[in-house]
């Protein structure tokens, strides 16, 4: 999944960095056993359904990967 997000979010610095830590903080629960096997695969698939809206945001507002990523270093400032 991290490939996943790398891949996806290459040039969105911002939304790369938000879903790669929210990835991280689910593999980190798991292995302190916060959470259990059911839960990390409850929160991952979240994490997927995250990324999808994230992915189709530019596509519904008609703006391109690039302006996309604009718009949102701008808003993380």
């Amino acid at each position: 999944m991290a490939d996943e997000i790398r891949t996806r979010f290459k040039m969105n610095k911002i939304e790369n960095k938000k879903f790669s830590k929210m990835l991280e903080e689910a593999i980190l629960k798991y292995q302190n056993r916060s959470i259990d096997s059911a839960q990390v695969i409850a929160e991952l698939i979240e994490l997927a359904k995250n990324i999808r809206t994230a992915q189709s945001r530019g596509e519904k507002l008609g703006l391109s990967e690039e302006e996309i990523a604009f718009y949102d270093a701008l808003a993380d400032k």
